[in-house]
């Protein structure tokens, strides 16, 4: 199994894969949709590296509302969602601040309800100590933080939140042509991401897709858009998807005390929160204005 790889329509040819994707959905159908990839993907990497288990403890960073919180809910010990609920441009969308006291109003399907607590918490100044969590993961989200500055600042945070041996798993959507844009990131940029921190990446990073993914393109503003397959995306010039980076902390692996990780919870949940600013860099700011001017001169050539 590939671990650091572009969503790809062909995963969908695996038995094991599109059932996960089925259960994950809750009605066992597998639509070729890379947002469903991105569940099922993690949920593989998770049962790979043995923490889809009850005794694990798991936090999504800018989770919104996400179905596969529900899905981890029913499975490992405690599954925490953070992000700036009702606030920013998908508080009303995927991050609605009804969310964070309740959370069986956007639930797809039955789950056990004491499993799930949901924080709200800037993805780029986590609020729990050092040391704590056995997987993080954070699901096309990163790319939004404002820039490679606030992207390598919260893998950061990621990496000082997770325990010793543990796993971070990043989804972003990059370009499969190499071209970023504002919120595209290029091959370059998940490198960096992925040399950012004490975090490695468990595998080599491969950029190959198939043929047949490449053959599914959409592109941005086409009247069915949300027409399935729903793999490769257009932007500009710009040819994109969702890419993993599953990335572990070094050191020997141990899961820790429920009894621990609910006190150091209970204590999180009960501190004031402020959403905190992270200034984007001049230079952040400058890479984005001239990747979107340089991808909509490309479109115009048609190159």
């Amino acid at each position: 199994m590939r671990f650091c790889k572009f969503c790809d329509i062909e995963d969908w040819n695996d038995p094991e894969f599109s059932r996960l994707a089925g259960e994950i959905l809750g009605n066992g159908e597998a639509p070729r949709h890379r947002k469903l990839w991105e569940f099922a993907h993690t949920v593989r990497v998770l049962q790979e590296f043995h923490l889809l288990d009850e005794r694990a403890h798991l936090l999504s960073v800018a989770a919104g509302q996400e179905r596969i919180l529900y899905y981890l809910a029913n499975r490992v010990r405690r599954m925490v969602a953070t992000d700036i609920y009702g606030q920013g441009a998908f508080s009303y969308r995927e991050a609605e601040k009804e969310f964070l006291f309740n959370q069986q109003k956007f639930a797809p399907y039955p789950y056990r309800e004491t499993h799930l607590s949901a924080v709200p918490m800037n993805a780029l100044d986590l609020r729990f100590p050092a040391d704590c969590f056995d997987a993080v993961f954070s699901l096309s989200s990163i790319e939004h933080f404002g820039g490679r500055e606030a992207a390598k600042q919260s893998i950061r945070e990621m990496d000082r939140v997770l325990k010793p041996g543990g796993l971070a798993i990043v989804v972003a959507d990059c370009s499969v042509n190499d071209r970023g844009t504002d919120q595209i990131l290029s091959h370059k940029d998940i490198e960096i991401l992925s040399q950012c921190s004490s975090l490695r990446a468990v595998s080599e990073l491969h950029w190959d897709i198939s043929k047949s993914s490449q053959e599914t393109v959409i592109r941005f503003g086409e009247p069915d858009f949300e027409r399935l397959p729903h793999v490769l995306l257009s932007l500009f010039s710009s040819r994109f998807t969702s890419y993993c980076l599953v990335l572990k902390k070094p050191g020997k692996f141990e899961f820790s005390s429920g009894e621990t990780f609910d006190g150091m919870l209970d204590s999180t949940k009960n501190l004031p929160y402020a959403s905190k600013d992270f200034p984007i860099p001049a230079k952040d700011l400058l890479r984005a204005k001239s990747r979107v001017w340089m991808r909509r001169f490309e479109r115009a050539l048609d190159i």
